[in-house]
C-alpha cells in the first residue's frame, strides 16, 4: 500500500508542476487540498473487509467436524 501511494504521488508531481507554472502555486495547493478531502470522502464509502476468522477457530471447527 505504501509503494502504491508513493508511486501515485510521483505520477501526480509532473502535472501539478505544469499547472503551477501556468496558474501559480496557490492554485495547485488549493487543488491538492480539495483532492485530498474528496479522496477521503470517497474512501469513507468503501465497505470494510469481512471479519477475519482466527486460526484457532478454524482448527477447532476442523476438530469438531471429524
Amino acid at each position: 500500500m505504501l509503494g502504491l501511494s508513493i508511486g501515485l504521488g510521483g505520477l501526480a508531481v509532473a502535472p501539478m508542476a505544469a499547472v503551477a507554472e501556468r496558474a501559480g502555486l496557490p492554485v495547485v495547493l488549493y487543488a491538492a487540498g480539495v483532492l485530498s478531502v474528496a479522496g477521503a470522502a470517497i474512501m469513507s464509502r468503501v465497505p470494510k473487509p469481512p471479519a477475519v476468522v482466527k486460526p484457532e477457530g478454524v482448527l477447532a471447527a476442523i476438530a469438531t467436524a471429524e
